[in-house]
């Protein structure tokens, strides 16, 4: 018999940045879950100065990468996505925790479709609701709403709830794309595109990696049974 360890069946990559009390809860949720022998979890510690990173330090299950400096968020999970080595990214925030099952419903749900490139969780916000997505890609409206503050002022908008899907588990089988806080992609389809776009230092870079795997022939979708909790709400 070899003894030789299993190759990963799963890379787990997140980027932290002072997030020293979301550490535990995230980490416990996700090693409830997957098989430690066949799963490699890969943080990058973007400059955090709250002792993250003496707290990761601490866990051996963690391959732990230091970052100097914050260098945005889609730079981050590009450098973990680097140093992964499963055909399956798992790409997520630490402010989150995977409800029981998940996992392995985004591993069924990616595996089952050849065309499939990325797969999403419903994600529940604070108070239980479900974090609504976009119904299309934000255009310069949205963008410039979201930036002046007006959509946080105005959730009740009309106009701005048109932009909205609160249901999207209706049409899991197509979505243009995955939120940022967690979704599962092929290894071959994230770098066939050069992963991230990191002049995007935070938000919209995941709205443009759904465009650029969309326009490469990819399809995206949700698995309704895989559910995350999000403390951001979204």
């Amino acid at each position: 018999m070899s003894n030789r360890p299993l190759p990963p069946r799963l890379s787990v990559v997140a980027v932290v940045w002072n997030a020293r009390d979301e550490l535990e809860p995230f980490l416990e949720s996700v090693l409830a879950q997957v098989d430690p022998a066949t799963t490699e979890i890969v943080l990058v510690d973007n400059g955090s100065t709250d002792g993250s990173r003496e707290i990761l330090r601490e866990r051996p299950e963690v391959v732990l990468i230091e970052n100097d400096r914050n260098s945005g968020f889609g730079a981050g999970l590009n450098l973990g996505c680097a140093h992964a080595t499963s055909p399956r990214l798992l790409l997520c925030n630490p402010d989150l925790e995977f409800r029981p099952g998940a996992i392995d419903a985004l591993v069924a749900t990616l595996d089952a479709e050849p065309a499939l490139g990325g797969v999403g969780p419903i994600i529940r916000i604070e108070g239980g609701g479900v974090c609504p997505l976009l119904r299309g890609h934000p255009g310069i409206t949205y963008g410039w709403s979201f930036f002046t503050g007006l959509m946080a002022k105005f959730p009740r908008s009309r106009w701005i709830n048109a932009h909205f899907d609160h249901d999207p588990a209706r049409r899991s089988h197509r979505q243009p794309w995955l939120h940022g806080c967690c979704g599962l992609y092929r290894r071959d389809a994230f770098r066939a595109i050069g992963g991230f776009d990191e002049r995007f230092f935070l938000y919209f870079e995941d709205c443009d990696l759904g465009r650029r795997l969309t326009e490469a022939g990819w399809r995206l979708a949700l698995a309704p049974d895989a559910e995350v909790q999000h403390r951001e709400g979204g």
